[in-house]
């Protein structure tokens, strides 16, 4: 489930995407009573930090991602858990929904500054509007983290992952 900053309209609790019940053919065996869980407390929002480096000057932009990874799948049959990666089939909206991870990018809006000096990167954009692009490194992991506090709800752990150069 892609989403952007702007456009979360509740709290995301800890329990998300947990307790589902369905029944599904796992294994081209016969249907298996499955519930979607997830064993791993606190469960992990991670904060993925990248940038580019262009050409050009103040070439350098970072971009921020927060994402959370699916929940389990526990088939009360064969006693077993797994993940589930990739599309599944012949199931209701909300099982998928809980299937898939949280990817949330980070936006902020464009400034004067960035339309006076972005030497053609932000050509054809307009004042406040969102951009995933960041200018320094700093006010988007403070973004991420405000965006952690304000929005993550229960057992949660906020883990860094800076790749910028």
């Amino acid at each position: 489930m892609k989403i952007d900053d702007v456009d979360l309209d509740h709290k995301i609790l800890d329990t998300f995407g947990e307790g589902i019940e369905f029944d599904y053919d796992l294994w081209d065996d016969g249907n298996h009573k499955c519930i979607t869980m997830e064993t791993e407390k606190p469960r992990v929002v991670w904060f993925d930090v990248c940038s580019y480096a262009g050409l050009s000057a103040d070439g350098i932009h970072y971009y921020g991602k927060i994402w959370v990874e699916n929940v389990k799948i526990f088939d009360t049959v064969d006693n077993k858990s797994f993940s589930m990666a990739g599309y599944i089939h012949d199931v209701s909206d909300e099982v998928r929904n809980a299937l898939e991870n949280i990817e949330v990018e980070m936006t902020r809006p464009i400034t004067q500054k960035d339309l006076d000096m972005s030497y053609g990167r932000f050509e054809g954009s307009w004042l406040d509007e969102p951009t995933i692009r960041w200018n320094d490194k700093k006010p988007l992991i403070l973004q991420g983290k405000k965006f952690f506090e304000e929005n993550f709800v229960g057992n949660w752990k906020f883990k860094l992952n800076d790749h910028t150069v």
